[in-house]
C-alpha cells in the first residue's frame, strides 16, 4: 500500500472515530437531560407532596382552633327564659329593667311609687298603700336579696353573677352576688337544690320565720343600703 492510501484509510479511521467519539458526547449530553429532567421532576413531585400535607395540617389546626373556640364559648343566658322568670318572682311587677349580658344579669326596681304607676300601664290602678306595705311587711326585701335571688341561681345554672338594686322610702337596696361566693355562704351548691327535698330543707332554713338569723346573716353579707 503506498504512503497515498495509507493516508486516505488513516483519515477515514480518524473521521469514524470522531464521530463516534461526538456521537458518545451526544449521547451523554442527552442522558444528562434526561436525568436532569426527570430529578426536576421528582423535586416538583416531592414539592407538590410536601405543600399537600403542609395545606392538609393547616386545615386541621384551623379546624382544632375552631373546635377549641367553640369550648371556650361559654353558654348565655336564655332571655326570653330567664325575663319570664324574673317577672315571676317576688316584686317581679315593680321592675323596672332587665339588663342580661352573657351570664351576667341586672334587675333594677322602681325607684317610687309615682315611677311605677307612670311607667308601668299594667299597674296604673295601683294604690300607694298597697306598693309601700308590700316591700315594708313580712321581711320581703330580706327575702328577695336572698331566697329570690337563689332560685334564680338555682333556675339558671349558667348564670354566674347578679345585680340587684331596689330603691325604696329614700334608701337603696343593692347587692351583686357571685354565685360561687354565694354557695359558699349558703354551703350548698346550686345544682343541688333543684332537688325538691334539698330546696324544701333551704326554704325552711332561710324563708320562713320574721327576724330570721341565717336569712340576716346573708342578705348583710351581700347587701349594701344608702
Amino acid at each position: 500500500m503506498n504512503k497515498t492510501a495509507k493516508r486516505c484509510l488513516l483519515g477515514i479511521l480518524s473521521i469514524g472515530v470522531l464521530a463516534i467519539s461526538v456521537g458518545c458526547e451526544n449521547n451523554e449530553e442527552e442522558q444528562k437531560t434526561q436525568t436532569t429532567k426527570l430529578t426536576q421532576e421528582q423535586l416538583q413531585k416531592v414539592l407538590d407532596s410536601q405543600n399537600k400535607k403542609k395545606d392538609k395540617t393547616e386545615e386541621n389546626k384551623d379546624g382544632n382552633a375552631s373546635d377549641e373556640n367553640k369550648q371556650k364559648e361559654k353558654p348565655k343566658l336564655e332571655k326570653d327564659k330567664f325575663t319570664n322568670e324574673v317577672n315571676l318572682m317576688m316584686g317581679g311587677e315593680y321592675i323596672k329593667k332587665i339588663d342580661i349580658a352573657d351570664t351576667h344579669a341586672t334587675l333594677t326596681y322602681y325607684d317610687s311609687y309615682q315611677a311605677v304607676i307612670s311607667e308601668n300601664s299594667s299597674m296604673k290602678d295601683l294604690k300607694e298603700e298597697t306598693y309601700k306595705e308590700y316591700w315594708s311587711t313580712g321581711d320581703k326585701i330580706d327575702k328577695l336579696f336572698v331566697i329570690e335571688t337563689t332560685r334564680l341561681f338555682k333556675k339558671n345554672p349558667v348564670l354566674e353573677n347578679l345585680e340587684v338594686i331596689l330603691p325604696f322610702e329614700g334608701k337603696t337596696y343593692e347587692a351583686s352576688i357571685n354565685k360561687k361566693e354565694l354557695e359558699k355562704v349558703l354551703k350548698v351548691k346550686m345544682d343541688t337544690l333543684n332537688e325538691s327535698t334539698n330546696w324544701k330543707e333551704f326554704t325552711d332554713k332561710y324563708a320562713y320565720g320574721l327576724d330570721n338569723v341565717e336569712r340576716q346573716r346573708v342578705f348583710k353579707h351581700f347587701v349594701t343600703i344608702e
